[in-house]
């Protein structure tokens, strides 16, 4: 069993969780989105969407996580990702749908892409575009879990309703945002920090970057190898100025026994 997938893909991500979940054994294959190596003609032989993930299994290409997650639950039943009755599948399948047909699409890659490109938005269009959808669909999941959840969005279990929310929440800008995932002192401080075990291969993007929105951006990204499991820290810290101009730290780290990959950024921002 392949997975061709990328490292800060939501959608890769969902598969991963799922196949560790399972114990599944499988290999992975990094398909670079920063590069285009989706659009490759080897990657478009596979899926001719020109995304990923991509499993492949049993003689076929399966696209789709969702999909792909309800094979994998299917032919390796245990621990089920689904719910026994039809009504809480149903249920749970509306939760993934909220986060993977609702949320996601409007904020991946290529369609910030193409707002920038097609309609011409700038930066802070394309974040209060992206904060909007954020904010709509986990609000819908604060009410569903509040009806339906227990230790996870529904009962005690984990399942593909918590393969999608998981991926999502990484990639919130918890500061920007504004979400409830973070910490706000004094109406003019806030701060943020997570950690997470990751059992992943491959190549990801590490990026040290400075700078003023208005004004441009310096970064210098490179691609390093990381360890099959890694400690994932990411820590921020933002600062209101006044009620125009903003500051911000953020930090992300990668550390595992064969490497030690860490990105910081600072920001300064401003409201007319």
């Amino acid at each position: 069993m392949k997975l061709h997938g990328y490292w800060r893909s939501t959608a890769a991500w969902r598969v991963r969780l799922a196949l560790h979940l399972k114990g599944i054994a499988h290999e992975q294959v990094a398909v670079n989105l920063l590069q285009g190596e989706q659009r490759s003609a080897a990657h478009l032989a596979l899926n001719p969407q020109g995304l990923v993930p991509v499993l492949e299994t049993e003689g076929a290409a399966l696209s789709q996580s969702l999909a792909i997650i309800e094979y994998l639950d299917e032919r390796f039943p245990q621990p089920p990702l689904l719910p026994a009755d039809a009504l809480g599948r149903a249920r749970v399948r509306a939760a993934a749908l909220t986060i993977a047909a609702e949320v996601h699409p409007l904020g991946n890659l290529r369609v910030q892409r193409w707002l920038k490109a097609e309609l011409h938005a700038d930066d802070a269009a394309v974040t209060a575009w992206l904060h909007h959808w954020m904010h709509d669909g986990l609000g819908a999941l604060e009410q569903f879990s509040a009806q339906h959840g227990g230790n996870f969005l529904f009962g005690d279990a984990p399942g593909l309703a918590d393969l999608c929310l998981l991926p999502q929440l990484y990639n919130i800008n918890v500061t920007n945002a504004g979400m409830r995932f973070g910490t706000a002192l004094n109406g003019k401080i806030d701060v943020n920090a997570s950690a997470a075990w990751q059992r992943t291969s491959g190549a990801r993007e590490a990026a040290t970057q400075i700078g003023i929105p208005a004004v441009g951006q310096l970064a210098n990204i490179r691609s390093v190898s990381i360890d099959k499991d890694a400690l994932l820290l990411q820590a921020g810290l933002g600062a209101n100025l006044s009620d125009k101009i903003r500051i911000g730290v953020d930090y992300s780290g990668l550390i595992g026994a064969r490497n030690d990959d860490h990105g910081a950024r600072a920001t300064l921002n401003f409201a007319f």
